[in-house]
């Protein structure tokens, strides 16, 4: 499915890139832009300060859509560094190229498509991973941890922002409160009012 148009060209975005270059940002007042994008902005540089990301090392940004952290990091590693943007959107990561103007004394970035599971580079290439917000998406979160820290180097490291979505950790003490009691006893959310008032 495609929706909306790059910036700059009247070519159609898949509905993830969609999303990250207007989306994100659509029906919102500029005090909400603004909002977000600081917002935005505190995550990727606590994600890149807990990376320690240091001259001359080579990094990828996995799940890195339009660059947020890839971009920044090219600035940290320098030009004897590499920076590998991996999504699963091509038009993501084309709109990632797109950010990333050339200057001096920043790594070079490769975009690479791929996904969590399977990213497409060698066993132990890489000094660090960084991700934010997809682990999430993923049913089978092990193994995309696992995959993670294939490509790592000996002693690499991986810096990992989650957001912890508040409805599914009510259902999961939901579900923790179920397994407490005994089946016999359990009953709808209205019953069990009502009997705490009495």
């Amino acid at each position: 499915m495609t929706s909306g148009t790059s910036h700059g060209t009247d070519r159609k975005l898949d509905r993830w890139a969609d999303w990250l270059v207007r989306g994100r940002d659509r029906g919102a007042t500029e005090v909400q832009v603004r909002r977000v994008h600081r917002s935005l902005a505190r995550v990727r540089d606590r994600i890149l300060r807990e990376a320690r990301l240091r001259p001359g090392e080579r990094v990828v940004d996995l799940g890195a859509g339009t660059g947020l952290l890839a971009l920044e990091a090219r600035k940290r590693v320098k030009g004897s560094g590499g920076v590998v943007a991996v999504d699963g959107s091509a038009d993501a990561l084309s709109e990632c190229r797109r950010q990333a103007e050339p200057a001096a004394n920043v790594a070079p970035l490769a975009c690479v498509g791929g996904d969590a599971l399977h990213i497409p580079l060698a066993s132990q290439s890489v000094d660090v991973v960084m991700t934010r917000s997809v682990l999430i998406y993923l049913a089978d979160k092990q193994a995309g941890v696992r995959e993670l820290y294939r490509v790592l180097k000996p002693r690499g490291r991986a810096s990992i922002f989650e957001p912890i979505n508040e409805v599914s950790e009510q259902v999961k003490e939901t579900d923790r409160e179920k397994a407490a009691v005994p089946r016999a006893h359990q009953q709808g959310p209205r019953q069990r009012l009502g009997r705490c008032r009495s």
